[in-house]
């Protein structure tokens, strides 16, 4: 069974890449915005980026090996949800349909996250 799990994230990682590739005019806009914007208005690249890398490093952990601490990585990866930010969910509510393209990566990210909580849950 741990096989198949495997080979779905693979093939969402695959998804994850596309989407972040398909988004970069709405990502360069939105760079442009967050640029031009004052300094105590947070990042929603940058927030949403270190919830990607988060996600990520944690799936190809376990696509190398079945990490050990499984406990531990649920609890981080259930608190790094894009809904636990206000400021993400706000962005979403005001101007996510502005940048539908990298809406939908941000929704693949938060797909890829909730996909290797449940692996991590079947296979404790």
């Amino acid at each position: 069974m741990i096989n198949m799990y495997c080979r779905v994230l693979e093939i969402l990682l695959i998804s994850l890449e596309e989407s972040f590739s398909n988004s970069s005019s709405d990502r360069k806009r939105l760079h442009d915005l967050e640029w031009g914007a004052e300094e105590d208005v947070p990042s929603i690249l940058g927030e949403v980026e270190v919830r990607a890398d988060l996600v990520i490093g944690i799936v190809r952990t376990f696509l190398k090996k079945k990490p050990d601490n499984t406990v531990e990585l649920i609890k981080i990866l259930q608190e790094n949800s894009i809904y636990n930010s206000d400021s993400i969910v706000n962005w979403i509510a005001v101007d996510g349909n502005k940048f539908r393209k990298f809406l939908c990566y941000v929704e693949t990210v938060e797909s890829l996250r909730m996909s290797i909580i449940s692996f991590l849950k079947k296979c404790n």
